[in-house]
């Protein structure tokens, strides 16, 4: 590897090799309606994810009309909020002080709620990471209840291959901030920010729904959907993850087309939305599993947007 990466003018050396040492970075765990939500912490999406759930569990969702004009406009705040927080303080905590116990914590959420309530306009700065198409997501729950959700994602996709081993370099480093001076600025050793939140959520320890997806910073939003779609709407994870979707993080909200133009013209009142021209894809491919507590069955979804599929095997 490191031949083959110095005859063609990289920068990575056989000591960079050498001296790399795996990370078992601590989860994330927060709360919702009494649901334990565990996710991939810092530089990653479930400290992001967390803090949206915490400022929706405030409202009575599973009252309103699944993705009418009230509840889309409402979602997207939530969404548009937290962002408004990851995006400037986001980094590998390892190298920057990142508030994280701030950012999930029930007493910021309730600070959003009233911001959002009382109509106010939220501001987010511009976030400089690029979404991909290269990241990949397994959910698996075995026959003894062992259950993984693992993202895995190769950034832009660097197009290089060492000749004789098979496989690709990731090109992840289009995810830091490009220019100096920012949190995720890029240095040697740092890790990059991302949007991957495999999650795990549970009930009395045991746990009940297993998801995650490809999608760059969108994982966030379509994994918070599929989780509500269970939890509040009482959903089959097939119909959950099957459900139309939407994203907001820095300006306007954007819908699959499956979303009726009469839905956006009544949160057009509110705040810009767009549909987008997938109607099912665009955003994130959510695959998840949910394991029924009383019988221990399970059932699976995948998205139909793109490749995957639900196997029992």
């Amino acid at each position: 590897m490191s031949a083959d990466l110095a005859a063609n003018g990289a920068f990575v050396t056989a000591q960079d090799l050498a001296t790399y040492q795996l990370r078992e970075n601590q989860l994330v765990t927060g709360t919702y309606r009494g649901y334990t939500v565990t996710c991939a912490t810092a530089p990653h999406g479930g400290p992001t994810l967390i803090e949206i759930l915490n400022i929706l569990e405030g409202y009575d969702l599973g009252a309103m009309e699944h993705n009418s004009p009230d509840y889309i406009y409402l979602v997207a705040m939530a969404m548009k909020a937290a962002f408004a927080d990851r995006n400037p303080k986001m980094a590998d905590p390892e190298f920057e002080d990142v508030p994280l116990t701030w950012m999930m914590s029930k007493e910021r959420a309730a600070e959003w709620r009233a911001h959002i309530d009382a109509g106010q306009p939220i501001e987010v700065s511009f976030d400089a990471t690029a979404g991909t198409p290269h990241t990949t997501h397994v959910s698996v729950v075995d026959s003894a209840g062992n259950c993984v959700a693992l993202t895995h994602s190769l950034g832009a996709s660097s197009g290089v291959i060492t000749p004789g081993l098979g496989f690709m370099y990731n090109n992840s480093m289009i995810n830091f901030h490009p220019f100096s001076g920012h949190r995720n600025s890029i240095a040697p050793g740092k890790g990059r920010t991302t949007g991957m939140a495999p999650t795990i959520v549970s009930k009395d320890g045991e746990p009940v729904l297993v998801l995650g997806s490809p999608g760059a910073t969108r994982i966030i939003t379509s994994n918070l959907q599929v989780i509500l779609n269970v939890l509040d709407f009482g959903m089959s994870i097939s119909d959950a993850v099957a459900a139309p979707r939407f994203d907001c993080q820095v300006d306007d909200i954007r819908c699959q087309a499956r979303i009726p133009e009469y839905v956006c013209a009544e949160v057009r009142k509110k705040h810009p939305i767009r549909r987008i021209p997938q109607s099912h894809g665009g955003l994130a491919l959510v695959h998840a599993i949910t394991i029924d507590p009383q019988t221990g069955a399970l059932a699976g979804g995948a998205d139909t947007g793109a490749d995957g599929m639900a196997l029992l095997v």
